[in-house]
């Protein structure tokens, strides 16, 4: 799985393929064999001091720190059976990147999910100095919010609704 249509230059800095291997990372969330491994190599992409904001600010949501977030990612992902994430457009202004993208896939009680986002990503600058891969420690998402309310509510209550079936069929 990759970052669909969107691929990096040859030449392009580190800072590009650390975004570019965050989407790609989201995309194959649903086909790692390892979630270990998987688990690792995200974490990999943020400094220790990572802030992460999901906006806009009408949805309410926490800034998460490295731990939180990842926690989670892995608490939101499984909600999905398939999913693909595709960068339509990144722009990298000195220590930021920046960029628009979609999402589209399937939960696992079959529902279609599609989403569209920028995101905003700022990187560690000391790497640079240590020849170590650049390090995203702050990061805003602003994602469709009517969009993610509706969804997430409703992939809730029906995996609630087939937790309940099954256990009453068991």
């Amino acid at each position: 799985m990759s970052s669909s249509s969107w691929q990096p230059s040859p030449n392009a800095s580190p800072k590009v393929r650390v975004a570019v291997s965050y989407v790609d990372a989201l995309s194959s969330w649903t086909h790692h064999d390892s979630p270990a491994r998987r688990r690792d190599s995200f974490a990999a992409l943020f400094a220790p001091n990572l802030e992460h904001r999901i906006l806009p600010r009408c949805l309410s949501r926490p800034v998460l720190n490295k731990k939180q977030y990842i926690e989670y990612i892995e608490q939101l992902m499984p909600m999905f059976a398939e999913i693909q994430f595709t960068i339509h457009e990144l722009l990298e202004i000195d220590d930021v990147v920046v960029f628009h993208g979609s999402s589209k896939g399937w939960s696992v009680t079959n529902s279609p999910y599609e989403n569209e986002f920028m995101v905003i990503l700022q990187f560690t600058t000391l790497e640079d100095d240590l020849n170590l891969p650049p390090q995203i420690v702050r990061a805003k998402e602003f994602v469709d919010s009517e969009t993610c309310r509706a969804f997430f509510k409703a992939e809730r209550e029906r995996i609630k609704t087939a937790s309940r079936s099954t256990a009453a069929g068991s």
